[in-house]
């Protein structure tokens, strides 16, 4: 279904220019979107800082623009709550994280926000991944280089759980689809799937086998686990784990670039863009239940390297325009392209294969059902909501009293056909009825003789009316018809004479005697053998005539040819 997917790169001044985005070396896809904001990590002379854009506000981002400024290291990681379009997280190299409240419209002629709304304090060193709950309330997960991953109440500002289980560097979380578990690849080479409301680790498996290279992982919708790294050749590959087994179903080799794959899954759709840190491609898969289980789709390719790419979130998306994900390509000199990922459709209807019911804002738990133990599967909103009105036509059903039937009177382009229709009827009617009478005259004296020299020439006139014509004048005068004989003999093996059946339609024998009929029949074979000879006659002159035509184009041909000949001498 996702084979045409193809990018569509809007224009240079549809797109967000001239913004420094940050060379920090962490492996982060250091920006974030929403259907109201963009929000891009950037370079600043001291601390940290990000910049939060409108969406709407596209072309060229001034010098000046405001940003936030509230961190005294550089911004690691940043993200958009998936239940409140204005609330951001931001987490740093100070040992901290903030979360921030963006007015509407952004800081567009305002001053640097420096103050947050919540500040978060408890790990020992950088605080280097964020991830919102997918489910639940005011729930953030932080992965610090303390190898600590801490569970926190952002409503309450307060830490709820720490995890300690992991003896090396965390290089990257995921939470499942309900948010009731938690999957961590670590730089000691294991992937680690873990209970996140106690710490307990429920499975651990030996992931790549690259070293110390990082492993991104991602949890699935169907509980399986899609990973990226690197093999003990450096080649990067993908690989797809049954988390219970902890064994891959499947593991392919991508190329030899030394980026790191990050990943953006489609839990709608079951598509997985893979996206390479350097690289100036972006891989698109979908994940089923069918072999090989990931199916290479295509690769949207530019120019340009990239920095990083973030995806807007499915409910900011255009179903009319066919778009299934809409990528952010943060380029190195401070462009930010904007890249529709459209699946082509002939109809302008909203197609319901594309968008299945979506992730909506709204959650599905607080944060104190979570915490005592309570799952549900994330709030789903319909994306037919978001196709635009003027381009989603409807068929609006009648309801008010049935008009006139305005192709009754349009039938074979004439008025007056119902009463053909009518006079045709009638005459079938009288038909029937001179049939019906028949059938009783048969009845009463079933040993009558049907007529059937009148049947032969009305089925005769049917076929061929010329030769039924011929027939009838080579035909002696009929006698004055006679009182039907009483012991007249039936005609047995007439249909098998004569090619048609008198056992069904008979009558009483008013017609010519059965010498009268057999020269009748005689005269008839005399006329087919005649046609049969005038047609092998027209097939010989049809014939005779080709071959003339053939010998006097070759004659011309030669002609023309001995001429030319004479000229070139």
């Amino acid at each position: 279904m996702f084979r045409h997917v193809y990018g569509k790169p809007k224009k240079r001044e549809e797109c967000y220019d001239d913004i420094k985005v940050t060379t920090n070396s962490h492996d982060s896809v250091y920006c974030s979107i929403n259907p109201k904001f963009v929000a891009v990590v950037t370079e600043s002379g001291g601390g940290g800082m990000f910049v939060v854009i409108p969406l709407t506000k596209v072309g060229r981002v001034d010098r000046d623009y405001p940003g936030i400024t509230g961190h005294k290291g550089a911004v690691l990681d940043i993200k958009f709550c998936p239940f409140n379009d204005n609330i951001i997280a931001s987490c740093s190299e100070d040992c901290t994280i903030k979360i921030w409240n963006i007015p509407d419209g952004g800081l567009i002629g305002k001053s640097n926000m420096t103050d947050a709304v919540v500040d978060l304090h408890g790990h020992q060193k950088k605080v280097m991944y964020i991830h919102w709950h997918p489910t639940a309330a005011n729930i953030l997960l932080s992965a610090s280089a303390d190898n600590h991953m801490v569970i926190w109440n952002c409503g309450m500002g307060q830490a709820m759980v720490d995890i300690d289980c992991h003896p090396n560097l965390i290089q990257c979380v995921s939470w499942n689809y309900n948010g009731s578990k938690v999957v961590t690849s670590c730089k000691d080479g294991q992937i680690r799937i873990i209970n996140p409301r106690n710490g307990k680790v429920l499975k651990q498996f030996k992931g790549h086998s690259g070293g110390t290279k990082s492993t991104q992982v991602t949890f699935l919708k169907n509980g399986m686990i899609l990973s990226t790294g690197f093999s003990k050749m450096s080649e990067r590959e993908y690989a797809l784990w049954d988390a219970q087994k902890g064994m891959f179903k499947v593991m392919e080799t991508i190329d030899q670039s030394n980026g790191v794959l990050f990943h953006n899954y489609d839990v709608d759709t079951g598509m997985i863009y893979l996206i390479g840190k350097g690289d100036s491609v972006v891989r698109y898969y979908e994940i089923n239940d069918d072999l090989p289980y990931v199916h290479y789709i295509s690769t949207f390719q530019s120019a340009t390297p990239q920095r990083s790419v973030g995806v807007m979130p499915k409910r900011g998306l255009d179903p009319s325009m066919c778009e299934i994900t809409r990528l952010f390509k943060l380029h190195t000199k401070g462009l930010i392209e904007v890249i529709p990922m459209i699946c082509p459709r002939k109809s302008e209807m909203f197609q319901e294969d594309l968008y299945p019911d979506t992730l909506a804002d709204t959650p599905a738990l607080t944060a104190e059902d979570w915490l005592e133990g309570k799952d549900a599967d994330p709030t789903l909103m319909s994306m037919r909501d978001l196709m635009p009105k003027t381009t989603a036509p409807q068929i609006k059903i009648a309801k008010a009293a049935p008009k006139p039937n305005l192709l009754a009177s349009l039938a074979c382009g004439t008025k007056e056909r119902p009463e053909e229709m009518q006079e045709i009827s009638k005459k079938m009617e009288e038909n029937k009825k001179i049939e019906e009478k028949k059938e009783d005259d048969i009845s009463k004296d079933p040993d009558a003789k049907p007529d059937v020299v009148s049947e032969y020439r009305d089925f005769v006139g049917v076929k061929d009316k010329n030769a039924a014509n011929d027939a009838k004048s080579a035909a002696p005068t009929s006698p004055t018809p006679a009182k039907p004989l009483q012991n007249a003999t039936p005609i047995s093996n007439a249909s098998s004479h004569h090619g048609f059946d008198t056992s069904v339609k008979t009558v009483p024998h008013t017609g010519p005697t059965n010498q009268e009929y057999d020269q009748l029949l005689v005269e008839l074979k005399n006329l087919k053998m005649i046609v049969m000879g005038h047609e092998r006659r027209i097939r010989n002159m049809e014939f005779k005539l080709g071959e003339k035509e053939r010998e006097h184009d070759h004659i011309k041909s030669q002609r023309q040819k001995d001429s030319d000949a004479k000229q070139k001498q």
